[in-house]
């Protein structure tokens, strides 16, 4: 059983100074009502003379975590995670701005102020204040947070070295800060620097082992770096809800199966995406097309023509379907 002790000294009208083994708080109020600041954060009593009933609520100065320990759940998908996607104006969960101290401690400021002006005595109360304030304001995952949304301004506008910079500093301020740890990610990835991209990705993978959309952008740092088998092992471990965004997952393992010479295992994957629709997107487009490759690499030249011929009719200039299209006689 451990020691306990702890010490209230009055020093002015309502209010305390407050000693234990913690530290040092201080409380104001009056009777049936009482506010302290102390190490555990600060802390409001309401409580009804001459009753035992009687209402605590306490507040952390340390800042508040995702309380569901996931940004994005899996039974939501994302996809905006380029960063031409991503400035485009498009405003996802992944490219929102942290919360800081600053409003909180503002609130705290004025309260202190008032108080100490109705009663000389909260002048203590006051320098605590103070003190906490320029602790709160540059502990390491407050700096971490501005960094980080100075830098998502800079990423959204294209400013993408600017924002590595601050985004840098971010993480070497506070490790854990994952949502700096994403977007250097794709920084990353968009400069071909892939190994560094999957370090990063991978930061926040270990606090969001859920989340689909950065699962996948580490798969494709994977398949960028011709790492294929380890793509296909991360792309077959889940599936997008949407079907905007399960093409690009159906069309990123079949890439992998066909640059292993896979060639009929890609089909199958190709075959998956709703490449029958009238309406045509870059994406379907796409796997139309390496559905033709595909079957032309297994010598079935009838299959790859009827593929190539909607891709070619569609966008004559599409990745090489023009070389196709001539040894297929199609022109």
């Amino acid at each position: 059983m451990g020691f306990r002790y702890r010490r209230s000294i009055r020093v002015g009208k309502g209010v305390r100074l407050n000693i234990s083994k913690k530290g040092i708080g201080v409380s104001v109020g009056f009777k049936g009502a009482r506010i302290g600041v102390g190490p555990r954060g600060l802390i409001r009593t309401y409580s009804i003379p001459g009753t035992s009933i009687s209402y605590i609520k306490q507040t952390s100065f340390k800042s508040k975590r995702n309380r569901s320990g996931s940004i994005r759940s899996s039974n939501s998908d994302t996809g905006n995670f380029s960063s031409n996607k991503a400035s485009s104006g498009d405003k996802t969960f992944y490219f929102q701005k942290q919360k800081t101290n600053e409003k909180k401690w503002l609130v705290l400021g004025i309260i202190s102020l008032f108080f100490a002006f109705v009663n000389p005595g909260f002048i203590v109360f006051l320098l605590l204040f103070a003190f906490l304030y320029y602790r709160g304001l540059n502990n390491p995952e407050n700096r971490s947070k501005k960094l980080y949304n100075k830098a998502l301004e800079l990423f959204l506008n294209k400013k993408f070295s600017k924002a590595l910079t601050l985004l840098q500093r971010s993480v070497e301020y506070f490790e854990d800060n994952i949502f700096s740890h994403f977007i250097l990610a794709i920084i990353y990835h968009d400069q071909n620097q892939f190994d560094q991209a999957i370090r990063h990705i991978d930061k926040y993978i270990s606090r969001n082992p859920n989340d689909i959309a950065a699962k996948f952008i580490k798969a494709d740092c994977f398949f960028e770096s011709q790492q294929y088998e380890l793509a296909i092992d991360l792309l077959q471990s889940f599936k997008f809800y949407s079907e905007e965004y399960e093409i690009n997952r159906i069309l990123l393992l079949g890439k992998c199966y066909f640059n292993l010479e896979k060639y009929d295992i890609a089909i199958e994957q190709f075959k998956k995406a709703p490449i029958m629709k009238k309406k045509i997107n870059e994406d379907i487009l796409e796997c139309k097309y390496w559905l033709g490759v595909s079957y032309y690499k297994t010598g079935d030249k009838k299959k790859a023509k009827t593929q190539l011929a909607k891709v070619y009719a569609e966008n004559s200039n599409f990745l090489e379907v023009e070389k196709y299209a001539e040894e297929l006689g199609l022109i």
